[in-house]
């Protein structure tokens, strides 16, 4: 009931694969990236769990901060301990 970290991690690997699973974007180790779809909107949280910056890599799409109305796109730096609320177009 209290397996080890690396088995959970074998674990969860081998079932992603099979399912095929994948990151929406690639990130560093330590950031969380969760996607919220609804009909009105897609909402994309980045969450930086690390006591460092950390970065994020959305590609060519191109997202807009609810927080601040930037727009993000490619590489990106997020701070230490910091959290991203992008929206994400349909």
């Amino acid at each position: 009931t209290e397996p080890d970290d690396s088995f959970l991690y074998d674990f969860l690997k081998e079932v992603c694969e099979e399912k095929n699973i994948v990151s929406l974007y690639q990130a560093a180790e330590g950031v969380e990236i969760t996607n919220r779809v609804s009909e009105k909107a897609s909402v994309v949280f980045v969450i930086n769990n690390n006591y460092h910056d950390a970065w994020v890599d959305f590609g060519d799409e191109t997202l807009t901060s609810y927080l601040t109305g930037e727009e993000v796109s490619g590489r990106t730096s997020i701070a230490s301990r910091d959290v991203f609320v992008l929206k994400r177009g349909l």
